[in-house]
C-alpha cells in the first residue's frame, strides 16, 4: 500500500479553554520570538521543516507492511488512493523512458531512487492498459496505479467488497482488482510490442534476436543459428525482407579498412587498443571516455570505461593483470596510436619492465591500428542501436557500450571460422 500521511495534535490550549490562552499570550517562542505559544507549539517551524526537507525530494512515500503475507511479484499491480503518481518496478513495460534522479522515502526512513519516467503499456485479460508520465523504481517489489492519476483522466474507479473496477469515461468495463488483505491487486502481462513481442511468427522471431543482439547483421545471425555457433540459437526460415529502422537511422557506412595479413598464433601475443571520446553526454557514472583491449588471436574485447584520458594506464595495468591470470599467457605486443594517453614516461617505464614492445601507428594513418579502430566503431554503432530502439536517453551510453561488447564477443566475426570470440578466448561455446 503506498500512502502519505500526516497527523496533526490539538494543542493543550484547545482542550483547557480561553482562561489558559488568556496566560499564554505574553509567552514569547524562543524559535521566531512571536508571542502566544510555546517553542515545541510552533507552527512556523513545523511549515520551515517540511518546506526544507522537500527541497531534498519531489516525492515522499511510505511503503506499507500491509502487503505482507501477500505473493506479490514485480509484474503484480496494486491501485492506491493514496499514491500521487504510478509507480513501476519493471523495465519491459515502458514504451518509452527518460532518465531522472529523484529520491523516493520509505517507511523506514531509508530511500530509493526513482531512476526514470516514462510511459508504460500493459495486458490484462484481453485489455491493453496505457498509462503515462509513470516512475520506473526498479527498488519497488511490485508496481502501483495512482487511483487519482486514474481519475484525473475521467476513468473511474469503483471500490467494492469483492474487489475494485475500472472503468472508461463512458462506464465500459476495464479491468478488476481483487481484494487481498484490504489491497486490491490484480496481474499483468507486458504490452509493449517493441520491447518484448512473444508473436511466434518468423519473421518476429528473427528479429527479436536481431535486437537482443545488438542489431548485428541479419545474415551474421543468420550465419551463427545455421552453423550452431552458440547455444541457445534457434531461428526458424524467415523472409529475406526483414528491414531494421534502426539500423537505418544509427549505423554509419565508412569504407572498411584492409585486414592485416598477420595472425597472431597465440592468446595475448598482440594486443591492440584505442580510446574513444568525449562521448556527447557524461554517463550516470561520470564516465566520458572508453578504451578497448583486443586480443589479436581471439578478437575478444576488453571495454574500460574512462572519466579522462589519464585513466588508460591504470586500465591497461587492471587489464593485463586479470587476462594474464585468465589465460596463462603473457602480453608480448601492444598497438596502439601515438596518443598521449599512451605515450608517457610512466607507461613507457611499465611496459618495458614487463617485458612488452610498444607498436605505434604513423601519425593520421588509423588503418595501421585498425582493429581497434574499427571495434570502437561496431561498438559505438551497437551501442547507439540499442538506445535508439529503446528510447533511452544518450547519458546510458556506459552501459550500452559494455552491453555491446558482451555481444560482440558471442556474435561470429569474419577474422574467426565458425567460432566467435569467446570460444576462442574462453575455449568454450557461449549460451544465449
Amino acid at each position: 500500500m503506498v500512502y502519505y500521511t500526516e497527523r496533526s495534535k490539538k494543542s493543550n490550549e484547545q482542550r483547557t479553554g480561553n482562561y489558559y490562552k488568556k496566560e499564554k499570550k505574553n509567552i514569547r517562542c524562543y524559535n521566531y520570538g512571536l508571542r502566544g505559544h510555546y517553542a515545541a507549539e510552533c507552527k512556523l517551524k513545523m511549515v520551515n521543516k517540511y518546506a526544507e526537507k522537500s527541497k531534498d525530494m519531489r516525492l515522499s512515500i511510505l511503503v506499507g507492511a500491509a502487503t505482507a503475507g501477500i505473493s506479490l511479484t514485480r509484474t503484480s499491480w496494486c491501485l492506491d488512493s493514496g499514491a500521487t503518481t504510478h509507480m513501476c518496478c519493471e523495465r519491459q513495460f515502458f514504451t518509452s523512458l527518460s532518465p531522472i534522479a529523484e529520491k523516493v522515502w520509505l517507511a523506514d526512513n531509508n530511500t530509493v531512487e526513482a531512476c526514470g519516467r516514462g510511459n508504460i503499456r500493459m495486458k490484462v485479460g484481453a485489455v491493453t492498459l496505457t498509462a503515462e508520465n509513470v516512475l520506473y523504481i526498479p527498488a519497488l517489489q511490485h508496481n502501483f496505479l495512482s487511483v487519482s492519476r486514474i481519475t484525473s483522466r475521467d476513468s473511474k474507479v469503483k471500490f467494492l467488497k469483492s474487489g475494485a473496477q475500472i472503468q472508461d469515461k463512458n462506464g465500459n468495463f476495464m479491468l478488476k482488482a481483487e481484494r487481498i488483505n484490504d489491497l486490491y491487486v490484480f496481474e499483468s502481462q507486458t504490452g509493449n510490442e517493441n520491447i518484448c513481442n512473444f508473436a511466434k511468427n518468423k519473421e518476429d522471431n528473427l528479429m527479436r534476436w536481431h535486437n537482443r543482439f545488438g542489431h548485428i547483421h541479419i545474415a551474421a545471425l543468420k550465419e551463427m543459428a545455421s552453423k550452431r555457433i552458440v547455444h541457445g540459437l534457434n531461428l526458424s526460415e524467415s523472409n529475406n525482407n526483414n528491414q531494421c529502422k534502426t539500423c537505418a537511422e544509427s549505423k554509419i557506412c565508412t569504407k572498411p579498412f584492409v585486414p592485416s595479413d598477420h595472425k597472431s598464433n597465440k592468446l595475448l601475443e598482440i594486443i591492440h587498443s584505442d580510446v574513444c571520446g568525449p562521448m556527447n553526454k557524461r554517463s550516470f557514472s561520470g564516465f566520458q571516455y572508453f578504451v578497448t583491449f583486443i586480443d589479436d588471436k581471439s578478437r575478444y574485447i576488453h571495454v574500460r570505461l574512462l572519466k579522462s584520458k589519464a585513466d588508460v594506464f591504470d586500465a591497461f595495468k587492471s587489464f593485463k593483470a586479470i587476462v594474464e591470470l585468465e589465460t596463462e599467457n603473457k602480453i608480448k605486443i601492444l598497438r596502439t596510436d601515438n596518443g598521449r594517453e599512451y605515450l608517457n614516461q610512466a607507461f613507457d617505464r611499465y611496459l618495458t619492465e614487463s617485458g612488452i614492445k610498444r607498436q605505434t601507428t604513423v601519425p593520421y594513418t588509423p588503418q595501421q591500428n585498425g582493429i581497434a579502430e574499427r571495434a570502437n566503431r561496431t561498438l559505438v554503432e551497437m551501442a547507439r542501436s540499442m538506445l535508439v530502439y529503446s528510447g533511452l536517453d544518450e547519458a546510458y551510453w556506459a552501459e550500452a557500450i559494455t552491453t555491446a561488447a558482451y555481444i560482440r564477443n558471442r556474435s561470429v566475426t569474419k577474422a574467426l571460422i565458425n567460432k566467435t570470440p569467446f570460444e576462442v578466448f574462453k575455449n568454450r561455446k557461449p549460451s544465449v
